[in-house]
């Protein structure tokens, strides 16, 4: 038993002064509510507060070390307060390590959900982790998405995409695209809508994927983007399609309007040539992707949720090739023919660039605004007055095939490349007769309305 001081308070200085070995003890109040003891350690003084249990047992609660953060006038104010606390909880100690272990509890749940919750993505990294996957899978305007929900989104509403990915509500969505409807921008609006969908259902599709960028949770149970529907009559389905004057007009002249590059006049004239394929996927075709000697190039369909990609092989005719030839010059040394740089293709989104300056051309007065989207429909309505059948115009514009077949042409690409060279050539036959094989002269500018 250490040696102890007489039962009497003592002042600040006197218990801070403690020696080593030494304790105080001294009553709180009556008999029974317990004492202040003081135990001098090594440089230190600590303190407790020492009371009778109903067992018998003299347990001792630490109260702390006296010193410039604890004063004795605090540990003696804090044993009256325990002996308070002893009328409703008699055994105080095992209340107050209950209590401990609850509070302990409660911090380390706190830090977990902390650590959760930095783990949780924003609607920004969620933004991020889409756009990183598409341009991963190879999509043509993975780019220009990024950019479109970068101004319009990221950079439009800081506050927003601050948020958590899984708390984002319909509301702000709509807080997103409500000035773009506002501003008349109404296509754009629907397109924004579009990828925002894309995004969020992208997170609740890829919550396990360990290869996404950020490498955090999304946590998302519903897609907020599905409340907000799309504004309806804003884009037309599409009916446009170019005669055969229009078409004319278009091949044999856009390399000579203003604005409109020499890669760019091949590109479209190109897709005149081939049968209106798809442009995403002849941008996406390099180099190696074509057998000029066997006379096709190999485009990849990624079209469909779920689907593997589909292989299609389309046939080059002599005008295609010597399209090619032309841009060889040029290109020979990028992966793609059509490629300004060499570090990617030509832009989607630049497309719609050729046929605005080309409709401000004298080439094209008279004619009614089309886009090169409507290219492929025309290509379509060349073969259908040339009495091509409709399944041989699907199958030469890759549309899905289906039935028995599909299965042995999505294993074997080269199954209907015969067929599809032979339909190619009366089509050729078809181009031949409208530009009157003149695509190598010199075009007299022709008004559609004489």
């Amino acid at each position: 038993m250490v040696a102890g001081m007489a039962s009497r308070a003592i002042t600040s200085k006197e218990a801070l002064s403690l020696k080593a070995g030494k304790t105080h003890s001294e009553p709180i109040g009556g008999r029974g509510s317990g004492t202040l003891l003081l135990v001098g350690r090594e440089k230190q003084v600590s303190a407790y507060y020492r009371y009778t249990a109903p067992n018998g047992v003299r347990p001792w609660v630490e109260l702390g070390l006296l010193g410039s953060k604890f004063s004795l006038k605090q540990a003696r104010e804090r044993c009256i307060a325990y002996w308070n606390m002893r009328k409703d909880y008699p055994y105080l100690k095992e209340h107050l390590e209950g209590q401990a272990h609850v509070e302990k509890e409660r911090f380390e749940e706190q830090k977990r959900n902390r650590l959760e919750e930095q783990k949780t993505a924003t609607l920004k990294e969620l933004l991020d982790d889409y756009t990183a996957f598409i341009e991963d899978q190879g999509r043509i305007s993975a780019k220009a998405i990024s950019k479109t929900l970068d101004s319009k989104v990221t950079k439009a509403h800081p506050l927003i995409v601050a948020k958590k990915a899984k708390s984002i509500k319909p509301a702000d969505i709509q807080e997103i695209l409500t000035p773009l409807s506002r501003e008349g921008k109404k296509v754009y609006r629907n397109r924004i809508r579009s990828y925002l969908h894309a995004a969020f259902k992208y997170g609740l599709d890829r919550e396990y994927d360990e290869t996404r960028t950020s490498g955090k949770v999304f946590g998302l149970t519903v897609n907020p983007v599905a409340a907000i529907p799309v504004l309806a009559g804003v884009e037309s389905a599409g009916e446009r399609s170019l005669s055969e004057v229009e078409l004319k007009l278009l091949y044999l002249n856009l390399s000579e309007t203003k604005g409109v590059g020499v890669l760019m006049s091949c590109f479209i004239r190109y897709l005149i040539a081939i049968g209106g394929q798809r442009p995403s996927q002849v941008l996406r075709a390099k180099w190696s992707d074509y057998n000029l000697e066997q006379g096709y190039f190999k485009t990849v369909d990624r079209k469909g949720r779920g689907s593997k990609d589909r292989i299609h092989l389309v046939p080059l005719s002599q005008r295609a090739i010597g399209i090619l030839e032309q841009v060889r010059p040029l290109t020979g040394g990028y992966q793609w023919p059509f490629s300004h740089n060499g570090k990617q293709p030509i832009s989607i989104q630049s497309l719609k660039n050729v046929a605005r300056r080309f409709l401000d051309s004298d080439s094209a007065r008279g004619m009614e605004p089309f886009t090169i989207r409507d290219l492929r429909r025309t290509c379509k309505q060349v073969m259908i007055r040339n009495k091509t059948s409709r399944e041989l115009r699907n199958l030469l514009q890759n549309h899905g095939q289906t039935g028995v077949d599909s299965k042995h042409y999505d294993n074997d690409p080269h199954a209907h490349l015969p067929t599809k060279k032979e339909t190619m050539a009366k089509y050729e036959r078809t181009l031949k007769r409208i530009f009157e094989d003149q695509h190598d002269k010199k075009v007299v500018k022709i008004d559609i309305n004489n």
